[in-house]
Formats: structure tokens, C-alpha cells, sequence
């Protein structure tokens, strides 16, 4: 019997690799003691502005650091408050349609409930949403709004994925915020990012690549594809902004961010 998809997805919510402090640079061991890279470190070791932006810090100094805190900071808060959102709606769902019998199996082998249940356990769960701290306030408020709007399915939260690369004998890891149904298309593969820059949304494609390594990681892990991807940005005042991949950007995304891999491979291997 071939594995179920659905019980092979729910399991990354358990999954875990163990973090290694030990060498040089953080990397991340299974069970195997096989060595793993973050999604987030090969991006930004091998994106094109990597000059400037140690020239910034370095330029900066410790005030320049103190900025990237705090915006991790207002980044976790704001994940956080949109964890809550979607894992009290889900529970609230899934209650809801066991007691009815109201799931349906996608093409992918995920489960589904009708997108109207959806948005009314998500509206109930924003009835209690936790305050949020100031600093992040604004942003959490617009990533409700948004998530209120345009989710019409819930698959998976904060996702965890790895994937092994034989040629290189190591591999990467990173966690996805959410494998959603957005606007009826899906299961479409989320990231929230926080900014405070106007012209986020013209830079956006920069991401895409993070979120091709997510829907690698998923399909190594699950056999699952995603339909595609997601960039929600979040800013301190106003609505959000999204920009959708469709799932030919998303194979492309895939390549480039194996494109990247190998060459952050090459890089720490010199």
C-alpha cells in the first residue's frame, strides 16, 4: 500500500532536524547525522546584493544590527499572531466537518472542507485573537484582514521540510508558513514577509525562490506538489499586498534555487 499523503503531510508538523552549533556556520542534523543548510542562509550567502548588505552592517555597526533584531522580532510577532489565526480556525473546522461529513479528497490527496466552513471557523477564530505587541501590531492586523479575505482551505501551518542531495552530500531546510487554498486555487505554498519599504511589491520575485525550496522540500518528503506559491507582504499601516505564483514560476523558482544550492555548495566547500 502506497503511503497516504495526508497522514505523510500532517507528520511535518512533528518533524524536527537538530540543530549543530559545533562547526563554523549553524547547519542542522537528522537522524542519520546527515548535514543540512536553512533555506534562508543559502538565499541571502548567494543573493546579489550579498556585498552590500555586509557592507551595510559593517558600515552600521551595531545600530545597523539592532534594526535587523527588531525587525526579526516584529517579523516573529506577526507570525506568530498568524499561526494563532489559522490553527484555532482549523481545529474549529475540522470539528465542524468530522461531526457532518463534509471533507472531500483534492487531486493531490490532501482533504478538504467547503471553503464556506472555512471562512466561518476563521472568522470565529479572530473573535480571539490574542493583542499583539505594538511593534508589530499594524502588521498582524493587515495579515488577519488578509487571511479573512482570501483562505478558503486549510492544509498545513508552519510546515517543516528537508530535502537530501546526494551530488553534494548535504542537504537544506526551512519551514513554509502555510500550504493554503487561496481565492479556490491551491494547495498554494505561503510565505508572510513584514516591510516597511515602499516598493516591496516591485522586489517581490525575489522571494520566489524560498518558495520554490518549500514545494521541493514538500514534494521530497510527501510526494506532494504545491499549485503554486504565495508572497503576502505586511506593512506597519494598510492592507496587505500579495503576489501569486503560478505553477510554471514555481518550477522555475525550483531551479533557481538549486541553481543557488549547488553554488552555495561550491562556496563553503572552497
Amino acid at each position: 500500500m502506497s503511503p497516504d499523503p495526508q497522514a505523510l503531510a500532517g507528520a511535518l508538523a512533528q518533524f524536527r532536524l537538530v540543530q549543530d552549533n559545533s562547526g563554523p556556520v549553524r547547519v542542522y542534523r537528522d537522524a542519520q547525522q546527515r548535514e543540512y543548510h536553512s533555506v534562508t542562509n543559502v538565499l541571502s550567502q548567494t543573493a546579489d546584493n550579498r556585498k552590500e548588505l555586509v557592507a551595510w552592517l559593517a558600515k552600521g555597526g551595531a545600530y545597523n544590527e539592532n534594526l535587523r533584531g527588531v525587525a526579526a522580532h516584529r517579523g516573529t510577532l506577526t507570525h506568530n499572531s498568524g499561526e494563532y489565526l489559522l490553527k484555532t480556525a482549523r481545529k474549529l473546522a475540522i470539528n465542524s466537518a468530522n461531526r457532518r461529513g463534509l471533507w472531500k479528497e483534492t487531486d493531490c490527496g490532501l482533504w478538504r472542507c467547503p471553503s464556506a466552513l472555512t471562512r466561518w471557523a476563521l472568522n470565529e477564530a479572530a473573535k480571539s485573537l490574542p493583542p499583539v505587541g505594538l511593534s508589530a501590531r499594524g502588521y498582524a492586523a493587515g495579515l488577519t484582514a488578509w487571511v479573512l479575505e482570501h483562505v478558503t482551505a486549510i492544509y498545513l501551518i508552519e510546515f517543516a521540510t528537508c530535502c537530501w542531495v546526494p551530488s553534494r552530500e548535504r542537504g537544506f531546510a526551512g519551514t513554509g508558513d502555510g500550504l493554503l487554498e487561496i481565492d479556490g486555487q491551491g494547495p498554494m505554498a505561503l510565505d508572510w514577509k513584514t516591510s516597511q519599504r515602499r516598493d516591496a511589491i516591485d522586489k517581490v520575485s525575489q522571494h520566489y525562490p524560498q518558495i520554490g525550496a518549500y514545494d521541493l522540500g514538500l514534494e521530497h518528503m510527501t510526494g506532494i506538489r504545491a499549485a503554486g506559491g504565495c508572497i503576502v507582504l505586511l506593512r506597519r499601516a494598510g492592507p496587505a499586498a500579495h503576489s501569486t505564483i503560478d505553477f510554471q514560476q514555481l518550477h522555475d523558482a525550483r531551479e533557481e534555487f538549486m541553481a543557488r544550492f549547488h553554488l552555495f555548495c561550491d562556496t563553503i566547500n572552497k
